[in-house]
């Protein structure tokens, strides 16, 4: 295993007690640890340094559409800082998983140099066709 996600669930929001226990489980995994964020209050300095300070990654998304679906973050492509160890980005599309994955934020996430791309945009066969393209 070279990696593991931890997501955390949309009900999570920033609290210092919450960053020090997300810390403590990340210190306790022996490979790389990348983490997804689900709502904004987790874009903030205090959480994105301190996770940068013991090498945690922090998972790119790319969700369109309204807010509330894959809880509190912002609509549209969100990159993690270029200095992370692993660049993770997960497509979630738009609302229950559908649409497409845009030109641009194709290309944006091209241009990151993201090592990893998942395609969560299952509906319609669409991660297969996002997949097939390259980035």
């Amino acid at each position: 295993v070279s990696a593991v996600l931890v997501q955390l669930p949309p009900s999570r929001t920033f609290t210092p007690d919450a960053l020090s226990r997300l810390l403590d489980v990340c210190a306790a995994c022996t490979c790389q640890v990348v983490v997804e964020f689900r709502h904004h209050s987790w874009l903030c300095t205090a959480a994105l340094s301190a996770l940068e300070a013991v090498g945690v990654s922090v998972c790119g998304t790319v969700v369109y559409g309204s807010k509330n679906w894959m809880g509190e973050f912002p609509s549209g492509l969100w990159l993690p800082p270029p200095s992370v160890l692993l660049r993770y980005v997960r497509v979630h599309g738009a609302r229950r998983y559908r649409g497409a994955l845009r030109a641009a934020d194709r290309a944006a996430i091209g241009a990151a140099g993201a090592d990893y791309v998942v395609f969560n945009n299952c509906v319609g066969q669409q991660a297969m066709r996002d997949a097939l393209v390259p980035v």
